[in-house]
């Protein structure tokens, strides 16, 4: 009993850390729908009036034209009204850094021409959800 008992609090244990397990930006698409900490070097930040969106890493895919489109292997999605109350300038705090950010991996689906792809993403919505070149934030 007692020894059954030290088992489900080891295993409690390990699933309750289980977002901090830091995964690589071109893995993350293998994890949508889980609670994970994703990190990469951010290769493009987009703002728009509406958010900003913080791209990792990049692959380029051949299209039916020969031409090769480039698609990013992770975003990290920051809507305005948390950049706003949080404070943050996703292009001078995450361009060209390493960052680390832990949520829900949901899959966006990208279409570009005929092509489509689901494009793994994390939504920003409080200071605690990422570092940048392993500094946590207060």
């Amino acid at each position: 009993m007692i020894k059954n008992s030290a088992l489900m609090i080891v295993a409690l244990m390990c699933l309750a850390a289980s977002p901090r397990e830091h995964i690589p930006a071109q893995s993350a698409r293998n994890f949508i729908g889980y609670d994970k900490t994703v990190c990469g070097v951010v290769t493009e930040v987009a703002n728009k009036p509406y958010g900003s969106f913080v791209n990792m890493g990049n692959h380029y895919i051949k299209t039916s034209t020969g031409k090769p489109l480039l698609v990013p292997d992770f975003t990290v999605v920051l809507w305005k009204s948390y950049r706003d109350r949080l404070e943050i300038d996703p292009t001078t705090e995450f361009a060209g850094k390493e960052v680390c950010v832990t949520g829900r991996i949901e899959g966006y689906r990208w279409r570009r021409t005929w092509h489509h792809f689901t494009i793994p993403q994390i939504e920003i919505r409080s200071l605690d959800q990422y570092m940048v070149d392993g500094e946590e934030n207060d």
